[in-house]
């Protein structure tokens, strides 16, 4: 299916020997294997954090990564990270939200999940985050 194709697409970019946009690829990857493969979602993340250790998105990932490997706490310090660099970005905040919620803390997470939502930015996570916070309730 398209899964596989991405994956065969982005396997392809990421061995050819000098591709600019190498740390977007390996970005991209490694959200796409979060839930498949998170080992190894883990393993592009941090290659593309020694390229460039400043982008929200990329702390985003590692620390959403972190989460479903079950590491609540170090996923949560990096999804911080994340917020620090961009504190606007609906997908980190309801990272936060999310990871605050599996740590039992719910008022924090209902104020990170309704933070995301209050950025009228449009992200993938949107309905999720309706959905939990209701479930929070």
């Amino acid at each position: 299916g398209k899964f596989e194709l991405a994956i065969e697409q982005y396997r392809w970019l990421i061995n050819r020997k000098e591709y600019p946009n190498l740390k977007f690829v390996l970005n991209n990857m490694a959200n796409l294997l979060v839930k498949k493969a998170p080992e190894t979602a883990l393993q592009l993340i941090e290659r593309a954090l020694k390229i460039d250790n400043e982008l929200a998105a990329f702390h985003d990932t590692k620390g959403w990564v972190l989460v479903s490997l079950g590491e609540l706490g170090k996923g949560l310090a990096t999804l911080r990270k994340a917020q620090t660099l961009d504190s606007k970005a609906p997908s980190t905040l309801y990272h936060i939200g999310y990871t605050l919620e599996k740590l039992g803390r719910r008022q924090e997470a209902v104020i990170s999940l309704r933070s995301a939502l209050a950025t009228n930015k449009q992200f993938s996570e949107k309905s999720l985050t309706e959905q939990l916070i209701n479930e929070i309730k």
